[in-house]
């Protein structure tokens, strides 16, 4: 349904502001009920602490970022590596953070 990226093990939703509003309208049209999350940095932390919040947030049908920091992350992490050295890789890696 919704196309997901994982940081440190918190699954995030990869959706567009409309793609979001149109998850929304047709649920609201069809009476289905969603768990929607918004996580930051906070929400992260607890997860990596506690494993029954990560269960939880992960439960979540749509998670989307809350926080520049999450949203960095996600954005990197959508990234595909070209190379399959490990050093052109970290390389590669870090030119991306660039």
């Amino acid at each position: 349904m919704v196309n997901e990226v994982r940081v440190a093990n918190l699954k995030l939703s990869r959706v567009t502001t409309e793609e979001f509003i149109e998850l929304v309208r047709q649920a609201l049209q069809d009476n289905k009920k969603y768990f929607i999350i918004t996580p930051n940095s906070e929400f992260l932390y607890a997860a990596l602490r506690d494993k029954s919040v990560e269960q939880l947030l992960n439960q979540a049908d749509i998670a989307i970022t809350d926080g520049v920091g999450l949203f960095w992350a996600e954005r990197f992490l959508s990234l595909s590596f070209t190379f399959k050295n490990r050093f052109l890789r970290w390389l590669q890696a870090s030119w991306q953070v660039v």
